[in-house]
């Protein structure tokens, strides 16, 4: 049961979202990155992308030492969002045993032009013991699809969910095949 005061901080974050995406309210989410509550960092460090325009990485780098493997998973993501971070990232990903951070490396990388990284995504889905590792590479690879490869995903859908034994899986994989299918 989550307490009273993590909803009413929840409830600020979600709050911060819907305003103004001026300099006062990015500091106001700022604060939010070193709450001790996870689920309250993660939120915080996946509303920064609002705020693009006043980010720098002195804003979130620290987060990649963060005890949580979503917060840093949330947090390498963001170095997307600044092209010339390649071997920065490629540094962070010598560091990491992280299932979870590996696909935010991965996404970032991807997302910089590193289009081979899709492959990692994919392997970690086919060899990972963890469903929640194969349930956020579903999410990441869905959010990677374009028309160039669309088909690509597609099939890499189809193939995983002859094997995948894990419902929450194969229902997230059912999904995307549908959607994708129509």
């Amino acid at each position: 049961m989550r307490n009273f005061f993590i909803d009413d901080r929840l409830e600020q974050v979600d709050f911060l979202r819907e305003q103004k995406l001026d300099l006062s309210n990015f500091k106001k989410m700022l604060a939010f990155l070193k709450d001790k509550n996870e689920l309250i960092r993660i939120e915080a460090v996946e509303s920064l992308y609002l705020y693009k325009k006043y980010l720098q990485k002195k804003h979130f780098k620290h987060l990649l030492r963060d005890r949580s493997s979503l917060v840093r998973s949330y947090a390498v993501v963001l170095f997307s969002l600044f092209p010339d971070s390649i071997s920065e990232v490629l540094r962070y990903l010598r560091t990491q045993r992280s299932s979870i951070v590996k696909i935010g490396i991965y996404t970032a990388l991807y997302e910089m032009g590193e289009k081979q990284y899709l492959q990692e995504i994919v392997n970690l889905l086919f060899k990972s013991r963890q469903y929640r590792v194969r349930i956020a590479c579903v999410e990441t690879l869905n959010s990677f699809i374009d028309k160039n490869n669309c088909r690509l995903i597609l099939d890499i859908f189809l193939k995983a969910a002859k094997t995948e034994k894990i419902k929450s899986v194969l229902h997230s994989l059912r999904l995307k095949i549908k959607s994708l299918s129509t």
